[in-house]
């Protein structure tokens, strides 16, 4: 203890003697730390707190492939309205399917006019991620008809930065697109799928659009049964694609390259959660490169001598940044 507090008085000496590089060191470790915590903090709901699901690896995204030919299959996570209709009636796998689209709204009669992301999203959305409201309620499936779906689920971040997380809200008129809707709830902090989504609106498509089979405009997120697999459920969609035709629904017309793949995945989901590990780790490094930095920059102050809590500083500081 008594060297440590020889150390200590030494450094401060030596820091005292040299003001500029004290003013840098110190400027250098308060911009790292300083950004370090407030990204944290912004991240805090996804990384450190992740979605709280219900056995969340039950949770798949479903999605279509287009056939190449030579060049093979194209993945991607959008669908067909008119598929997912089908998949939703045939399916046994799944206990149940969502669909949602993501579009961006202005928002009026709420402050300042903004720019926002919504999401439409069946009523069933909800009950896939096993979530309910923490302030009100969430829509359900009579508010997903035409002429009846004027109603807004909020974002638990959206709501604390649009509205104070003012429990007022509920019941309030805002316009988006020019169109009023009423706010009935806001979803829990920790419900953070989709991750850019600021309103949840209820989807309530005509006729026209669920016969569309063209447009690719919409997510599927589904439930798997108890006992059924990932696997399980690419098998029967495998089987879906190529049924003989006479066994098909007839709602499903000639098959096309692009209705003859489909595919389950939990990748998606787990992405939302685990897919900020890259950032974590070059947090890490952000917050030691300066430390092992400056602590070098001070031995070559003092002609290479570095002193004994510099040193440690900066075995430290290096052993955390080759960890990353």
């Amino acid at each position: 203890m008594h060297t440590f507090l020889q150390d200590l008085r030494y450094a401060a000496r030596q820091l005292w003697k040299s003001p500029g590089f004290t003013i840098a060191a110190v400027l250098t470790l308060t911009i790292g730390i300083g950004a370090n915590t407030a990204i944290y903090s912004s991240m805090d709901a996804v990384v450190l707190h992740p979605l709280a699901v219900p056995q969340l690896d039950h949770v798949v995204t479903l999605g279509e492939q287009k056939d190449h030919g030579d060049d093979g299959l194209a993945m991607l996570p959008s669908v067909a309205l008119a598929n997912y209709a089908d998949w939703k009636q045939q399916s046994r796998s799944f206990e149940d399917l969502a669909v949602r689209t993501s579009v961006d709204m202005s928002l009026t009669g709420a402050g300042d006019a903004a720019h926002v992301r919504t999401t439409l999203a069946s009523a069933n959305f909800f009950t896939v991620m096993r979530t309910q409201a923490v302030v009100g309620r969430v829509f359900g499936e009579s508010e997903c008809q035409p002429g009846r779906d004027s109603v807004a689920v909020l974002n638990y971040g959206f709501w604390e930065r649009r509205f104070a997380g003012d429990i007022a809200v509920l019941g309030r008129k805002i316009e988006l697109n020019q169109h009023e809707y009423t706010v009935v709830g806001v979803l829990p902090k920790t419900m953070q799928y989709p991750s850019d989504v600021d309103i949840f609106l209820p989807f309530a498509p005509t006729p026209q659009q669920w016969a569309n089979r063209s447009g690719r405009d919409y997510q599927v997120t589904g439930r798997l049964r108890e006992g059924v697999s990932v696997k399980g459920a690419q098998a029967e969609m495998r089987i879906f694609s190529v049924w003989p035709m006479p066994i098909l629904p007839p709602t499903w017309g000639a098959r096309s390259k692009w209705n003859r793949f489909w595919w389950a995945s939990t990748d998606p989901i787990r992405r939302s959660i685990t897919g900020w590990s890259w950032v974590l780790h070059f947090l890490c490094c952000w917050w030691c490169a300066p430390m092992w930095l400056t602590c070098n920059l001070h031995a070559a102050s003092h002609g290479g001598r570095r002193l004994p809590c510099a040193r440690l500083s900066a075995q430290v500081a290096a052993a955390s940044f080759a960890s990353c």
